[in-house]
C-alpha cells in the first residue's frame, strides 16, 4: 500500500466516524416520527391462535384463544395488559353475538374491528400467533433450540416465573413438575399459557397467566437494556407472529419498550362471570371491564381502584 493509498484509507475511516453517527441519529429520528399516534395511548391486540402447528389449518383463521389488549401511555412510561377469557360472549363483526374468540375465523383484522365496535376505543396495531409460534418465540428468545420440540428439552435457559400449579401429562407444552419460581423455556412457558384444566379458575387463570408470561419477557428484555438485545427480539416477534406494523414501527416500539420499567406494567383479567347461552357455557363480561379498557386507552393506566398496592 502506498501512502498516498494509505492516506485516503484513513481519511475514509475518518470520515466514516464522524458522519455515521449523525446518519444514526437522522435514522432514529425517522423512526421515531413513524407508527401509530403519539398524542394518546397506544392500544395493540394480541392474539393466540388455537391453530397451527401441531394441528393442521391457518393460524390467521383459527379462534383466538389467547386475547389480550395491551394499552402503553402517551408518554410511553407505563403500560397495561387487559386479558379476556376466549369465551367472552360480545357481538362479533360480522358473526353477531358469539364468543369473542371466534373474530379471527374472518382474520386478525376482524378482532380489531370487533374491539373497536365493542369497547368504542381505536386500536392501533396487532400481532397473532400460534402455539407452536409462541413456544419457538419464546425458546429463541432465551436461547433454547427451535423446531421440533425434543430439540429444546431439557433446555434450563428460560423466562423467570413463578408457577402455581404443577401437571404432568395431558398438559398442553411440557410437563412442569415443580410449583415455585424457575425458568421457562418455550413449551413450558405454553403449557402456562395453554393448561386450564389443572388451574384453579380454569380459562379465567390461564388468560391472565398469557399477559404475565409477556410482561416476563419485557422484564428480560429490559434487564439486558441493549439496542442489539432489543432488536433480535424484534426480529424473533416478526419471525414467529404475524402483525400489521411495519419494521420502523416496530422498532419505534422496541425502543418504548427499554424505557419502559417492568414496575410500571399492570395487568387485569377483564372482571366476567360464567353464564349459558342456550346450551353453551359462556363468559359474560361485567360493566367494569368497559370502565377498564376505556381508561386504559385514555391513560394507559388501569382506573384507580383495580391497581395493585
Amino acid at each position: 500500500m502506498t501512502n498516498r493509498t494509505r492516506r485516503t484509507v484513513i481519511m475514509l475511516v475518518v470520515g466514516a466516524m464522524v458522519v455515521l453517527p449523525f446518519v444514526g441519529l437522522f435514522a432514529m429520528e425517522r423512526i421515531t416520527a413513524v407508527g401509530p399516534s403519539t398524542d394518546r395511548p397506544l392500544a395493540i391486540l394480541l392474539l393466540g391462535s388455537d391453530e397451527g402447528p401441531p394441528r393442521d389449518g391457518d393460524p390467521l383463521t383459527g379462534r383466538a384463544d389467547g386475547f389480550q389488549l395491551l394499552f402503553v401511555s402517551q408518554e410511553r412510561d407505563r403500560a397495561t395488559f387487559v386479558s379476556f377469557p376466549r369465551d367472552s360472549w360480545v357481538p362479533v363483526t360480522g358473526l353477531g353475538e358469539t364468543k369473542i374468540n371466534a373474530c379471527m375465523t374472518s382474520g386478525p383484522e376482524n378482532c380489531v374491528a370487533t374491539v373497536e365496535d365493542v369497547f368504542q376505543i381505536e386500536v392501533d396495531a396487532y400481532f397473532a400467533t400460534s402455539m407452536w409460534g409462541f413456544a419457538d418465540a419464546v425458546n429463541e428468545f432465551v436461547g433454547c433450540d427451535i423446531g421440533d420440540p425434543e430439540l429444546s428439552r431439557g433446555c434450563t435457559r428460560g423466562l423467570t416465573y413463578d408457577v402455581d400449579f404443577t401437571c404432568s401429562s395431558g398438559c398442553g407444552g411440557f410437563a412442569i413438575e415443580e410449583a415455585g419460581e424457575q425458568q421457562l423455556s418455550g413449551f413450558e412457558a405454553l403449557t402456562i399459557a395453554r393448561n386450564r384444566k389443572l388451574r384453579a379458575e380454569g380459562d379465567f387463570t390461564r388468560s391472565e397467566s398469557q399477559a404475565e408470561l409477556l410482561a416476563a419477557a419485557h422484564a428480560e428484555l429490559k434487564a439486558d437494556g441493549s439496542i442489539a438485545r432489543m432488536m433480535d427480539a424484534l426480529r424473533i416477534l416478526r419471525r414467529h407472529s404475524a402483525t400489521d406494523l411495519t419494521l420502523p414501527q416496530l422498532t419505534r416500539l422496541g425502543l418504548d419498550a427499554l424505557r419502559l420499567d417492568p414496575a410500571n406494567v399492570e395487568n387485569v383479567l377483564a372482571p366476567s362471570r360464567v353464564g349459558t347461552v342456550g346450551a353453551a357455557s359462556v363468559v359474560f363480561l361485567e360493566d367494569e371491564t368497559y370502565d377498564i379498557v376505556a381508561e386504559a386507552a385514555a391513560t394507559g393506566r388501569l382506573p384507580e381502584e383495580f391497581r395493585a398496592g
